[in-house]
C-alpha cells in the first residue's frame, strides 16, 4: 500500500500498533510517496491519495472529505 507521506506520518503510522495488536497475523508492506506510482510495475495492490482524481481511467473510491 502506498500513500502520501503526510497521511502516513499523521494517521497511519500512529494507528499501526493498535491495528497490529488487534490482528497479529496481518502482514503489511507500506510505502509513502508523493509521486505517481505504477501499481502493476511496482507490484502495489492499493494506493491512497489526497485531492482530486487527475486520471479518470483509474478505479477510485472516496474515503472521506478533507476539511
Amino acid at each position: 500500500m502506498d500513500m502520501p507521506a503526510v497521511l502516513a506520518q499523521s494517521v497511519v503510522i500512529p494507528a499501526l500498533p493498535a491495528l497490529l495488536d488487534a490482528h497479529p497475523e496481518l502482514q503489511l508492506e507500506l510505502s509513502s510517496s508523493d509521486r505517481y506510482v505504477d501499481l502493476v510495475q511496482e507490484g502495489i495492490d492499493c494506493v491512497v491519495r489526497l485531492g482530486p482524481i487527475l486520471d479518470e481511467t483509474l478505479i477510485a473510491r472516496p474515503l472521506g472529505i478533507c476539511a
